[in-house]
């Protein structure tokens, strides 16, 4: 991985471009995806020397076991909690009701608590 983008400019983008200037036939992005494909089958069906095994054939496997990447976005601070706003125009956050705009009514907001105030998105209730 940490050589990828040299390894695909070696294997594949050189040899397409000096084909390229060879044929005197500029190459558009279409042909150069679908030569970036024809590579990318080709060198996932050739055992890696790295893994000892076939890429293609090691994701098959690996897909079982896969999950989602966590967040990159750090959390800093209290985490957001996400309320509905009342028919009376408030939001509860603890013990205690705070007034929102009465335009939010019926809506989902995120509450935060910043410094000791309670926050609306960027906008501080108290």
């Amino acid at each position: 991985m940490e050589n990828l983008c040299g390894y695909a400019q070696r294997d594949l983008a050189v040899p397409l471009l000096t084909q390229s200037a060879v044929d005197g036939v500029p190459i558009d992005i279409r042909a150069a995806n679908a030569a970036a494909a024809a590579w990318c089958d080709e060198v996932n069906a050739l055992a890696h020397s790295e893994i000892q095994a076939i890429p293609d054939e090691r994701l098959v496997s690996e897909r079982q076991v896969l999950q989602p990447l966590p967040s990159l976005r750090l959390q800093i601070g209290a985490p957001t909690v996400l309320h509905k706003v009342d028919r009376l125009s408030c939001v509860r956050y603890g013990s205690a009701r705070y007034s929102v705009p009465t335009r939010l009514i019926g809506t989902t907001v995120a509450v935060v608590v910043d410094h000791g105030a309670v926050c609306l998105g960027r906008v501080c209730l108290m």
